[in-house]
Parts: structure tokens; C-alpha cells; sequence
């Protein structure tokens, strides 16, 4: 077993079923920020297919699938040659991935742990952990396991940040309430810039490729809703009318608030292609 990150709500895993992945409304109300003010027009959701539609094979696995907001497109092209497992930690986010997708043909949905998947050896040619690792306790007993499922010449596809990522509104935050990012800071244990290091342990050929983008934004409430869905549960009321009022000084002053973000995936070779 790999060793275990070091430990706080981001990485427990009895709060994120509990609260902060219950269901998808935190995660949609931060899909929603990235979808309405992503000066990339070309969409988080097409990069990943672009990638996706030139890989090799028939099956494919989704750890940390959540919503599934982003399958509709590849579902309707795909239907047909693609067998697809979509699984999640979270009960609640494996339901709403069920629903949002019941009626898109050769789908499967799990409510499964990535540290401890139930599958066979070999069993899938493509392997998705879209922006989760970071949330596992144990990166390392979960790329282990993954391995173990891929077949000889399968792929990982993992995402995931940079430490520059939401750069603007972590200081905004921190400056407006210092004390949420002490209980859940919102920095990746598993980032662009250390990832190749887990993942070349596991697997060979490990490409990154980069998605360039940055948000404007022009209305205080979404950027209020994007920080409450990662902070509601930590929020006094002072503070919450404290950020609404600074805010919306920035923005009258500025016009739009500007956050960089950094963001991309690792394209992983599996290691039994030698064997």
C-alpha cells in the first residue's frame, strides 16, 4: 500500500460522502462558474474527447465519475462501440450520473471506491480519473489498483490542477477568511507538477497535455456560489456578507474579477505492454 496523504477534509473521505459530495449540487454550482466565464471557448468537456475519440479499445472506466455531465456528446457518438463503467465514491453522485444518462444505451454506474476496485485483472482498455485524485487518501493504492484493471496496451487518462490554480480567488479567500483554507484548502496533493511522479511508478509514457484557460467574470453571485459550495459548512454569516460586499467592490472597480486557472490531464501508458 502506497503512503497515505497527509489528512484533512479534502482527503476524508466520511466528509465528502457526507457533505461535500452528498449529491452534485456543490459540483455543478462550480461546472456552472467554469462553463458560463472560461475564456476558452473550446470547453473542458471537448479537450477531454478530443483525447478520449483517438484512443484504442472498446471498454472504459470512469473513477470518480460524479455528475457525468460531460458523457453526453461521447455517449451519442459512441454508443455503439463503447462499453462504459461510471462509477463514484459517493452514492449520491453515481445516482445522479444513472439519471442524468438512464436512457444513453451501453452504460454501467457503480458506487465504487478507486482504492478498491472490484474487476478483474485486464479488464478495461481505458481507464478516466477526471480532477479526483487529489481527493483519495491513498494515490498510490489507487493507481496500484487501476494498473491492476487495465489491459496490456491500455491508457490512464488522469486530470487534475497546478498549484497556480483559482490563484486569485484563493488569495481573495484567504484575505477574506483566512481560516477556510486551514479546514479545507483547496491546493491539489496530486498536481500538474507532481503527478508524472506517482504515475511513473505505475505506468509508462506519461504525456501531459496542458488546457489553457482563465475565468472573467462579471457578477458577483456565482463566484459567492462557487466559494460556498466548497466552504458552506465553515462560513459564519459575517464572513459570507463580507465576501458578497468585497466582492462586488472588485467587480464595480474592475468590471469582470479575473482568475487564472491551471489545468490538464497525464496520458499513461500501461507497463504490461513490456511484459
Amino acid at each position: 500500500m502506497g503512503k497515505v496523504q497527509s489528512m484533512n477534509i479534502r482527503n476524508d473521505p466520511g466528509y465528502l460522502r457526507k457533505f461535500q459530495y452528498k449529491n452534485s449540487e456543490n459540483l455543478d454550482a462550480r461546472i456552472k462558474l467554469h462553463s458560463e466565464y472560461s475564456t476558452n471557448k473550446l470547453g473542458w468537456s471537448n479537450f477531454m474527447r478530443s483525447l478520449l475519440q483517438k484512443q484504442p479499445g472498446n471498454s472504459i472506466l470512469e473513477v470518480g465519475c460524479g455528475p457525468a455531465r460531460g458523457w453526453s456528446e461521447f455517449i451519442r457518438e459512441n454508443d455503439r462501440q463503447k462499453l462504459v463503467c461510471l462509477s463514484d465514491f459517493s452514492f449520491g453522485m453515481a445516482r445522479s450520473a444513472s439519471l442524468f444518462l438512464q436512457k444513453s444505451g451501453r452504460i454501467l454506474f457503480g458506487n465504487i471506491d478507486v482504492q478498491f476496485l472490484p474487476f478483474a485483472d485486464n479488464s478495461f482498455d481505458i481507464v478516466i480519473a477526471n480532477h479526483m485524485l487529489y481527493h483519495v487518501p491513498d494515490i498510490e493504492q489507487a493507481l496500484s489498483e487501476i494498473s491492476r484493471v487495465l489491459s496490456p496496451s491500455g491508457v490512464l487518462v488522469t486530470a487534475t490542477n497546478g498549484v497556480n490554480h483559482m490563484k486569485e480567488l484563493r488569495e481573495f479567500v484567504n484575505f477574506a477568511a483566512p481560516n477556510l483554507q486551514e479546514v479545507y484548502n483547496i491546493s491539489s496533493n496530486f498536481s500538474l507538477e507532481n503527478g508524472s511522479s506517482y504515475l511513473e511508478k505505475y505506468f509508462n509514457s506519461v504525456e501531459l497535455y496542458i488546457y489553457p484557460d482563465s475565468l472573467e467574470i462579471n457578477d458577483a453571485n456565482p463566484i459567492l456560489d462557487y466559494i460556498l459550495s466548497i466552504w458552506s459548512n465553515f462560513i459564519s454569516d459575517t464572513q459570507l456578507k463580507s465576501i458578497k460586499k468585497e466582492l462586488k467592490v472588485i467587480i464595480s472597480k474592475d468590471k469582470v474579477f479575473k482568475i487564472q486557472k491551471s489545468s490538464g490531464l497525464f496520458l499513461s501508458q500501461s507497463k504490461k505492454d513490456q511484459n
